[in-house]
């Protein structure tokens, strides 16, 4: 069974959640994705956020996120994606309503993992933050 972890930063604005940073990770590979709006810094348009998706996540089984705001995001997106005839997407689970034990623990890497963040201080980067959950997870997932 195929499976990554996923990490979304981004901002509400007028009730909606805009997506700034994307970064997913299968255990040895990653993407990692900064958006345009809503502000300048970014490298692709967030208007392709949707062919991102199904490019890095058809051929997946469970998409794993943690947090509800993150999960109702990607699901949305699935849900737009699939009504337009996108094909399959995978299961999405959010891991803070597991009942693993330990809990799932703060996503905090001390060091940078991208060209992005690297001397910005104590911004979180979505990349190093689904690593994380990825090096967490992958304790109670046989393989």
């Amino acid at each position: 069974m195929k499976f990554v972890t996923l990490d979304i930063q981004g901002f509400t604005i007028a009730d909606e959640f805009v997506a700034k940073e994307l970064g997913i990770y299968t255990g040895t590979k990653t993407a990692h994705f900064i958006f345009k709006p809503p502000q300048e810094h970014g490298y692709v348009n967030y208007e392709e956020i949707n062919s991102i998706l199904t490019k890095y996540l058809t051929d997946v089984n469970i998409v794993y996120v943690k947090g509800c705001q993150k999960y109702n995001f990607i699901v949305g997106r699935f849900n737009e994606i699939g009504g337009g005839g996108g094909g399959t997407f995978p299961l999405v689970l959010n891991v803070e309503l597991s009942d693993c034990n330990p809990p799932v623990p703060n996503l905090e890497r001390k060091i940078p993992i991208c060209m992005s963040h690297t001397g910005r201080g104590s911004q979180k980067c979505s990349l190093s933050n689904c690593i994380d959950l990825y090096d967490w997870l992958i304790k109670f997932i046989p393989h």
